[in-house]
């Protein structure tokens, strides 16, 4: 049984084949009844990787290209230091709502090679996993996971103060 501070909780059951590090895993999460089944691994995991300092840089993410209908136009993220920042949510102007404001208390951004991802942790705003598809040095496409609702939205995005 995995308890899990924000993601919902999972009972993973491992049936390994003759070796015992190789194997099927049924996960259940328990919150929907939800059942997956995977292959899986046991071994060495490889080093964590190093966050990389994105002080002073600005992400904007523009969610409206989704064609999901989305309540939230984009959102900035100005990154204050290496590990915090700040943010800002606009909404579509047919909403006639003022931007919110809030904070990031933990981020890390990764150099995956093919794209970047990037971990953000909100104060009152969904968590984030957000993943970086460069066409330019400083824009691209995005696919952001809402880790919190297990949602999937394609944006695009700008790097400003790279």
């Amino acid at each position: 049984l995995i308890d899990y501070d924000r993601l919902p909780d999972a009972q993973i059951l491992l049936t390994p084949n003759s070796g015992g590090n190789t194997g099927q895993a049924e996960v259940l999460y328990l919150d929907s009844g939800t059942l997956f089944t995977a292959s899986y691994t046991i071994g060495d995991a490889a080093p964590e990787p190093v966050s990389l300092d994105k002080t002073g840089v600005k992400l904007v993410l523009d969610l409206e290209t989704n064609n999901n209908n989305s309540t939230i136009d984009r959102v900035e993220v100005e990154f204050t230091d290496s590990e915090t920042g700040d943010w800002v949510r606009y909404y579509p102007p047919s909403l006639g709502l003022d931007p919110d404001t809030g904070d990031v208390p933990e981020y890390q951004w990764y150099d995956r090679g093919d794209f970047e991802q990037v971990n953000i942790v909100y104060d009152f705003l969904r968590d984030m996993q957000v993943f970086l598809k460069y066409d330019t040095a400083t824009s691209g496409t995005a696919i952001i996971y809402f880790v919190t609702g297990a949602a999937l939205v394609d944006a695009t995005f700008t790097i400003q103060n790279p």
